[in-house]
Order: C-alpha cells, then sequence, then structure tokens
C-alpha cells in the first residue's frame, strides 16, 4: 500500500477520477476473486492468500486516492462561502461555550489555578 500510495499521483493523473476509481474497483474484484480462487482450489500458502490481498490493498488505494476528491468535486464553486464571524455570531458562540470552562489546579503551585476551556 505504502509504495502504491507513494505513485498514486501520477495514476489520478494519468486516468483521471474517473478512471481511478474505476480501476481501484476492478483490482478489488480481482483480489476477491483470486481470494476466493485460492481458498476453494489451493493449499493455503503465500500465493493463495497473501498475493491476492495485495491486489486488494492496491485497490483499495487507488480508490481512496481519488474519493474525496470525486464528492467534493461539484461544491467547487462554492469555496469559501463559510459564514463569516460577526461580532453577533462569536458573542453567541462564546455564551455556547461559557459553561464548558473550567478551572484546573492540580499541576499548579498551591493557591494557584489556571483556567482552561473545554
Amino acid at each position: 500500500m505504502i509504495v502504491t500510495a507513494r505513485f498514486a499521483k501520477r495514476f489520478v493523473m494519468r486516468w483521471g477520477i474517473a478512471g481511478s476509481l474505476s480501476g481501484g474497483m476492478a483490482l478489488l474484484l480481482l483480489g476477491a476473486m483470486l481470494l476466493a480462487f485460492g481458498e476453494l482450489f489451493l493449499q493455503p500458502s503465500l500465493l493463495s492468500f497473501v498475493a491476492p490481498m495485495w491486489i486488494i490493498a492496491i485497490g483499495i488505494v487507488l480508490a481512496t486516492a481519488v474519493t474525496a476528491n470525486g464528492a467534493l468535486d461539484a461544491f467547487g464553486d462554492m469555496t469559501g462561502t463559510a459564514a463569516r464571524s460577526t461580532p453577533a455570531s462569536r458573542a453567541s458562540s462564546s455564551a455556547l461555550l461559557e459553561p464548558c470552562s473550567c478551572f484546573c489546579s492540580g499541576a499548579t503551585a498551591p493557591g494557584r489555578s489556571w483556567a482552561m476551556s473545554v
């Protein structure tokens, strides 16, 4: 997985988001079929178990390398449109956090405490 992740950017640049996701899913299915075949027809060995798991791991890397970008791609035109902090919103948020503030005096000198907000 580490080696594949190192080259995932090149794969995505070459195949695009849809191609990388399709390739990753195809490798997941191929690995699952090889794993099932090995469990049914081969003796337990490195070849019958670990090799299909490597193929599955490569498929996971290729699929996860593009899923967040593909899911967020439709929202690219909304970048930077989050609500800005106004004095009224800061006052309301500090009022919400006020019950969470406490004093911590365990690790300080006797008679001295530090305010801590949780």
